[in-house]
């Protein structure tokens, strides 16, 4: 026997795993099936055996996995009602066919020798990395979607801890900043709580209509930033805190969100 099959990692998901004897003895059914159609002589008719088929005799089976012949057949027929296997039975030979065999194991060619082993080697690998960037992609944006729905259900909590924010408010503006920015982050709840204490501390300096105190320029003018596109805006006299900016029609800040929340 010579050659190479092919295993996808999505197995060790799968029932046989958690069975060694089992799983060596797929492993063996899926290294025996024809990787193309061959023709056998059985009872003095010349019959083609399909790709991804083999003709098997139970007793066969039991030898080589050192089984009783009633093992092996409960175990055919559990793979057969997992749809894994088909069989069929004709003048005591078990013709053993896998199901989706094309699907996981052909290629155009399969050789033997190094050049193009190595060349499927490469583009199996290929293909294998592609798979797991889409999945890691796919496991962030779950990570995210999950984090921000935490933040959601601890709005009662947040709102304790930061009486002088409006939580909802800010959290709409924390979204957005980030989706203006691509912004992400490994802790989402540790990112929005840095971003209300910065909103907490603003809050409290604009409490009974004071100004707030806003930096000036080298050339006089007074720096405000939008608190949604974090845009800089400069204006000719200070800004209160109800002013709102221009470019979005956002509140202001008298610091950079940007830095906040880097």
């Amino acid at each position: 026997m010579s050659g190479w099959i092919k295993i996808h990692r999505k197995i060790t998901k799968h029932w046989i795993w958690d069975n060694p004897e089992y799983l060596k003895a797929w492993l063996d059914i899926l290294m025996l099936a024809n990787h193309e159609p061959r023709k056998k002589l059985i009872n003095n008719d010349v019959a083609v055996i399909k790709t991804g088929h083999r003709d098997l005799s139970l007793r066969f089976l039991a030898k080589r996995w050192k089984w009783s012949v009633g093992r092996v057949q409960r175990f055919l027929k559990l793979l057969k009602n997992d749809t894994m296997i088909d069989t069929q039975t004709d003048t005591g030979q078990t013709i053993v066919s896998v199901c989706n065999y094309g699907r996981y194991q052909v290629t155009k060619t399969q050789s033997d020798t190094p050049n193009d082993t190595l060349t499927d080697t490469r583009s199996i690998h290929r293909r294998v990395q592609r798979e797991e960037l889409k999945e890691l992609k796919e496991l962030k944006r779950e990570s995210k979607s999950v984090q921000l729905k935490n933040i959601k259900d601890s709005f009662s909590e947040l709102k304790k801890k930061f009486p002088d924010a409006d939580v909802e408010s800010e959290y709409d503006k924390f979204t957005d900043w980030m989706d203006s920015k691509g912004k992400q982050y490994k802790d989402y709840k540790a990112g929005f709580r840095n971003w209300l204490r910065r909103a907490n501390a603003f809050q409290r300096r604009s409490d009974g209509g004071n100004k707030v105190e806003f930096a000036k320029t080298p050339s006089g003018l007074w720096k405000a930033y939008c608190s949604k596109c974090n845009t800089k805006l400069l204006y000719k006299k200070p800004p209160y805190p109800n002013t709102t900016s221009e470019c979005c029609g956002k509140d202001i800040y008298n610091y950079d969100p940007a830095r906040v929340s880097a």
